[in-house]
Parts: C-alpha cells; structure tokens; sequence
C-alpha cells in the first residue's frame, strides 16, 4: 500500500499516509499519474452542441490541473517529482499495479 489513488488526484490521502508513516515532508516524493485524457484539438464549428462540449473538455482539463497545481502549493516541501498524462485517449486500463507486476 502507498497511498496512491487512481480515482482522483487525492494528494492529501498519500501525504497524510507517509506522514503517518514518520517521514518529513522533505522526504516525499510524490510521483502522480493522470489516467484521463483532455484534449481539446481545433475548433471551428458554430453548432450549439460541439461549443458545448468543447466547454466541457476544457472544463474538466481545468479543474484537474487545478487539483496538482493546489497540492504543489500547500505542500511546498514535498517533492512533486513527476506528472504523468497520456496523450489521447486510450482503450482500457492499461496499468498493472496488482502485486504480481509491483513486487
């Protein structure tokens, strides 16, 4: 167990984990995996529905950014060492975390 979370970046969960575990702040090195995809491409359509979601895609891109850039802020001593988002869209879960594949 880690504290690492694949529903949402919940940063706070991981770090309280390693606190509880003794380590300073100085020695947290967080690593966080974005499963999501957002891209919003070119735009060029004056239909209701495609302004609607390009409104939306750039709203969820948005708010989880804004998510690690809240926890680089109130955590300035953790070391936030890597931010990892996949390009597009991908079918599937493709991670392997189970213990055969992590130990």
């Amino acid at each position: 167990m880690d504290g690492g979370t694949e529903f949402n970046v919940n940063m706070v969960s991981a770090i309280k984990f390693c606190r509880d575990k003794g380590f300073a702040d100085e020695d947290i090195v967080a690593d966080i995996i974005n499963a999501e995809s957002y891209s919003v491409g070119d735009y060029n359509s004056s239909e209701t529905i495609h302004n609607f979601m390009r409104y939306r895609n750039i709203k969820q891109y948005y708010k989880s950014m804004n998510d690690v850039v809240e926890f680089n802020r109130a955590f300035p001593s953790i070391d936030f060492r890597y931010f990892f988002s996949p390009s597009e869209k991908y079918a599937g879960f493709i991670l392997d975390f189970s213990p055969k594949s992590t130990t």
